[in-house]
């Protein structure tokens, strides 16, 4: 037992570069790791290693498996009643149908994670991390509505972003919001307003250092 619970504390200190490291064999040891999990009786360890199984099934661009393990997660988040750790399953779940070209259920996801993050907010009103995530979480979902068209929805939310970010001070996060901005003004046609988002969205990075802006990152 002591050497399983070494190994799995190893494995969840850094997990995404162990997967990325060698997928076959990191799913071979999740698969281990679940049936040990699974006779301790642990669910939230479970849970957890089932974002992991998913995780190596999305770096092997199996959607649909990636799919399959991040809702046995949320099955047993859900059971557990661990909101906390539901919202990043939801928008893993929603990259992964975007990927799909799902893009309707990608749409629903993310709204379910932003959905778990305004109700946390309320009794955690200054909490840095959920405030960063939910103005992220209005920057994909604006996303999305962009992906299908409906600009005048992306664009609404990406404001609400924009007006996060500015609150929270985050340099990334007003710098991505302003990019998205500029984008959606460009599918609109309203070029004067997306050079000028594009533009302020340049001037952020340039003063941040950040030459890679940030965007839907699965995990």
């Amino acid at each position: 037992k002591s050497d399983w619970d070494t190994r799995l504390k190893i494995f969840s200190s850094n997990p995404k570069a162990i997967i990325q490291a060698d997928i076959p064999r990191a799913m071979d040891f999740i698969d281990s790791a679940l049936v040990y999990i699974i006779n301790l009786k642990n669910d939230t360890l479970q849970a957890k290693f089932n974002v992991y199984r998913a995780d190596a099934c999305f770096y092997s661009d199996d959607y649909a498996k990636a799919a399959h393990y991040l809702f046995k997660a949320i099955d047993l988040y859900q059971a557990i009643q661990l909101p906390g750790e539901l919202y990043p399953v939801y928008n893993k779940l929603a990259i992964t149908y975007q990927d799909m070209g799902l893009l309707e259920k990608s749409l629903e996801a993310y709204s379910q994670s932003l959905n778990i993050i305004q109700l946390l907010l309320r009794d955690n009103p200054f909490d840095q991390v959920l405030l960063n995530y939910n103005t992220r979480l209005k920057n994909n979902i604006g996303t999305a509505y962009t992906d299908l068209k409906m600009y005048d929805k992306g664009l609404a939310m990406v404001q609400e972003a924009l007006a996060s970010a500015l609150k929270t001070k985050d340099t990334s996060l007003i710098e991505s919001s302003w990019n998205n901005l500029g984008n959606i003004y460009k599918y609109m046609g309203n070029y004067p307003q997306s050079i000028e988002a594009l533009n302020e969205s340049i001037r952020i990075k340039e003063l941040s250092g950040n030459k890679r802006g940030i965007g839907n990152s699965y995990g």
